[in-house]
């Protein structure tokens, strides 16, 4: 895989079992054909097939959906860079508790193990949540950071609500427009 492609794929998430969103639409209605959740394996197949098949012609979009609260090995979208599609990292992720942390020192919080889904209650410390929020607000910045090392616009998902989805999609499309970019 070309080196531009790596970078283009270090970008990626994955949760803790592994999986990632992946959406595929109809390129010509615009018509969601499946969203299902594939790790890292099935997104290498995934990109190979269409490579392969080269249905997406160059200059598609291609919406990479995720937290990205950890970021994958470099090598998995090398094929897509190389065939000139758009990349466009959809960062989902709550302001509150993942992009910063609030302050619940002394609360007891339900936590569920990722490995078992069992929920134990958990109470920090004043030290334990500003720990966290150091973390996470440093992470959030890294994010951002790599994605401008890559030349990455991302999508900025923060609410559940459509309005303010549509915004940001709207806000992503006036900068993309803006800077000569072509939608």
């Amino acid at each position: 895989m070309s080196s531009s492609i790596a970078a283009e794929i270090a970008t990626l998430a994955f949760d803790e079992r592994g999986l990632a969103p992946c959406i595929v639409q109809d390129w010509r209605t615009g018509e969601v054909l499946t969203l299902a959740y594939m790790n890292r394996e099935a997104l290498d197949r995934t990109l190979a097939h269409l490579a392969l098949r080269a249905r997406l012609p160059s200059g598609s979009f291609v919406f990479l959906v995720s937290d990205f609260l950890s970021f994958p090995a470099d090598d998995v979208l090398a094929e897509a860079v190389g065939r000139r599609w758009r990349l466009v990292p959809v960062v989902v992720q709550d302001p509150l508790w993942e992009r910063s942390f609030p302050d619940v020192a002394g609360t007891l919080l339900p936590v569920a193990d990722p490995e078992s889904g069992r929920v134990r209650c958990v109470r920090l410390t004043r030290r334990e949540v500003r720990a966290r929020r150091r973390l996470h607000e440093a992470r959030w910045d890294e994010a951002l950071e790599r994605f401008e090392g890559l030349g990455l616009d991302p999508v900025v998902v923060d609410s559940h609500e459509a309005l303010p989805i549509l915004e940001s999609f709207r806000e992503w499309a006036d900068r993309a427009g803006a800077g000569g970019g072509r939608l």
